[in-house]
């Protein structure tokens, strides 16, 4: 259902967003070392202690916005044709792209939809960048526009020209991955490292599992467990199954399982169809947040979840104080209840 990396390659139109989890150090970490600093928010209960929290994302996301580097960064993404193609068209686009990278779970074809940025040949000269040589274009339907005289119903007697669609060609475009050049302009988002307490993990499994869904562990195609990209987790609403790939670290599957949960505590898995194009930059923010909620609370001190989740957020948001704020009220919500289940003090 959806994915989150280090690049900051958020999914959909406002941003790109390839994985879920960033780096860690070679030292390699373990849920089975518990951090020594205690939750930063140890000495708050309750409401308080989301309050904190909440308090705490909000301001990074704000100082995020206005530093500049996000609205540099959707700016480059606007040039990206995907944000204003019509959902037909990204899901094209994505099923091409699927079909290249053996993606077969929907989940993961409609999280992929979300990580393109496919341009025309032309636009990605503009941009600094060159199709390589030998790569196959993905099609898109393009409008074939022409010019028409009709009446004018305002003038009587009086003519007008108007443009209309007159059918569809196949438009040739390439993804990010096919060209080379300038680089392409990044997220603000940088890469997590950092460790949780033990137990973290199998916390967030029962707490799936109390909602009707089973966790399991395996290699998912696309995955690239050592650059980081591709699709690193998913939930599936149809079959109740949230998935991690296998080969992540233990730290890092503990991100990614907190992110997917997010999405299943906020409710974004109920039903069998969830209407993720329309919704799911709110959903995004609210998983997000859902998962800084639980790392903060279980060690990971401000400058590891900071460095992440503000980018991550502000980008599905575009860095509307509204949208973030009602992402925070229900992520701050469901934070509660696994709080509540986990029984964490």
């Amino acid at each position: 259902m959806t994915t989150v990396d280090i690049t900051g390659a958020i999914h959909g139109a406002d941003g790109k967003f390839a994985g879920h989890i960033a780096g860690e150090p070679d030292d390699g970490l373990s849920l089975e070392h518990p951090v020594v600093a205690a939750s930063p928010y140890a000495d708050l209960k309750g409401k308080d202690r989301v309050e904190a929290m909440k308090a705490d994302l909000e301001k990074a996301v704000g100082d995020l916005v206005e530093s500049g580097q996000l609205g540099a960064y959707l700016d480059a993404r606007r040039a990206n044709g995907m944000s204003r193609w019509s959902t037909n068209n990204q899901m094209l686009a994505a099923l091409q792209v699927a079909q290249r990278e053996g993606l077969t779970e929907p989940d993961q074809i409609f999280t992929r939809m979300g990580t393109i940025d496919a341009r025309g040949f032309r636009q990605w000269e503009k941009a600094g960048r060159e199709v390589t040589k030998g790569q196959k274009a993905l099609y898109i339907l393009g409008p074939n526009k022409k010019w028409i005289t009709e009446e004018d119903p305002h003038r009587p007697g009086k003519t007008r020209k108007k443009q209309i669609t007159a059918g569809f060609s196949a438009v040739a475009v390439f993804e990010a991955s096919q060209t080379e050049g300038e680089p392409i302009a990044q997220h603000p988002a940088k890469p997590f490292t950092g460790e949780v307490e033990s137990g973290t993990s199998k916390a967030l499994q029962d707490f799936v599992a109390s909602r009707g869904f089973s966790y399991h562990e395996e290699e998912i195609a696309g995955c690239d467990p050592v650059n980081l990209t591709g699709t690193l987790a998913y939930v599936s609403p149809t079959s109740k199954k949230l998935v991690v790939d296998s080969r992540l670290s233990d730290t890092q599957k503990a991100q990614a399982l907190a992110h997917e949960a997010g999405h299943i505590a906020c409710g974004h898995c109920d039903g069998d169809a969830p209407d993720y194009a329309s919704h799911r930059g709110q959903m995004e923010s609210e998983a997000e947040s859902f998962s800084y909620m639980v790392l903060r609370e279980r060690g990971i001190d401000a400058a590891q979840p900071n460095s992440f989740s503000p980018g991550y957020v502000a980008g599905w948001s575009k860095g509307d104080p509204k949208a973030v704020t009602q992402a925070l009220d229900k992520a701050g919500k469901a934070f509660n209840a696994l709080r509540d289940e986990a029984g964490w003090e």
